[in-house]
C-alpha cells in the first residue's frame, strides 16, 4: 500500500478499513464503551440513565412497546430499556459487541433480540413503535447513506412511530482546524503490539464535515477513516422531512436539556408521518 496516497485528503465520506469490525480495535473499543469514567465511546452511567429516562418519556415508551436500538453496541441502552418491559431489538455491525450484549441480556434474564447487520441495510417488516440512534452515529454517514438510512427507519416504524437521534451541531464547526501528528507505541488502542500511527484531520467546507485519518504501520500499513457531520436545526429537519418524518422537537441533548442554540450537539425527536 502506498503511504503517500494514504496520507492524501480523502474524497468526501470515502471509506477504508472499518474501526467497528477490526480485530485489533474491537476489544479496545469494547472496553471504552464499558468504562464508566468517561464519555469517549458511550455516555457514562449517570448521563446514560438521564438519556434513557428522557427517551422513555419523549418516545411514549411503555411495557410491551417495540423499540429499535440502532448501533446498539454492547447493549448498554437496550438493557436499560428492556428493564422497563419494553420489547427491544438491537442492531449493530460488531459481532464482538453483540456477543457481549447477548451474554449480558441472558445473565439479566432480559428478552432482547440482537441482530448483526449494517443499519444502512433494510431493517425488515416489523412495525416498531419507536427507534433510536444514540451517540451521534448518524453523522458518520454521507448524505446519500443518511437518506437511505432514514428511509429504512421510516419503513420499520408504524404510522406515528417515534424516532430520536443526536448529532453534532454547527457550534463546533468554526473551531475545526486541519492538523496532523504522529507517534509510536509499544501497545495501545489501535494495536496490542509495537506500531507507529500517523493522524490527520481534514475539514470539508461544502459538506460541513470532517474526517480523522489514522494510518497504522506495523507489519503492514492500514488506514482508518472516521467521519463527523455538523448540523443546524434546519439541515437535520430537512433531511428528516425528506424521508417522511415530521420533527416534533429539538433539544440540546438526549438527556432532555432544553434547546438554546448554544450547545455543541443537537437532539432531535420526530414522528413518522408517511
Amino acid at each position: 500500500m502506498n503511504l503517500f496516497y494514504l496520507l492524501q485528503k480523502p474524497q468526501p465520506y470515502e471509506a477504508d478499513t472499518s474501526i467497528w469490525t477490526d480485530k485489533f480495535i474491537n476489544p479496545e473499543m469494547h472496553e471504552a464503551h464499558l468504562d464508566p469514567s468517561h464519555d469517549a465511546a458511550s455516555f457514562c452511567p449517570e448521563r446514560r440513565e438521564k438519556v434513557c429516562i428522557n427517551l422513555i418519556d419523549k418516545l411514549n415508551l411503555s411495557p410491551g412497546k417495540k423499540l429499535l436500538d440502532l448501533g446498539c453496541g454492547p447493549g448498554l441502552y437496550s438493557r436499560r430499556f428492556a428493564q422497563e418491559g419494553i420489547s427491544v431489538t438491537g442492531i449493530d455491525i460488531s459481532g464482538y459487541s453483540l456477543s457481549y450484549a447477548r451474554e449480558q441480556a441472558e445473565k439479566a434474564g432480559l428478552d432482547i433480540t440482537y441482530i448483526l447487520s449494517d443499519y444502512r441495510e433494510p431493517l425488515g417488516a416489523v412495525e416498531f413503535d419507536a427507534a433510536v440512534i444514540i451517540y451521534k452515529d448518524y453523522g458518520v454517514m454521507s448524505y446519500t447513506d443518511r437518506i437511505t438510512f432514514l428511509k429504512n427507519v421510516n419503513s420499520s416504524l408504524r404510522i406515528g412511530g417515534k424516532f430520536a437521534l443526536d448529532v453534532h451541531s454547527d457550534k463546533t464547526w468554526g473551531n475545526l482546524k486541519e492538523k496532523q501528528d504522529w507517534y509510536t507505541s509499544k501497545n495501545g488502542f489501535l494495536r496490542p503490539h509495537p506500531h507507529t500511527v500517523i493522524n490527520k484531520t481534514w475539514v470539508y467546507q461544502d459538506d460541513k464535515a470532517s474526517c480523522d485519518v489514522s494510518v497504522v504501520i506495523d507489519d503492514k500499513i492500514t488506514r482508518y477513516i472516521t467521519w463527523d457531520t455538523y448540523f443546524t436545526p434546519e439541515r437535520i429537519t430537512s433531511e428528516l422531512e425528506s424521508a417522511g418524518f415530521a420533527v416534533d422537537g429539538i433539544m440540546n441533548s438526549l438527556e432532555g436539556i432544553p434547546y438554546d442554540g448554544n450547545d455543541i450537539q443537537l437532539a432531535v425527536f420526530a414522528s413518522k408521518r408517511r
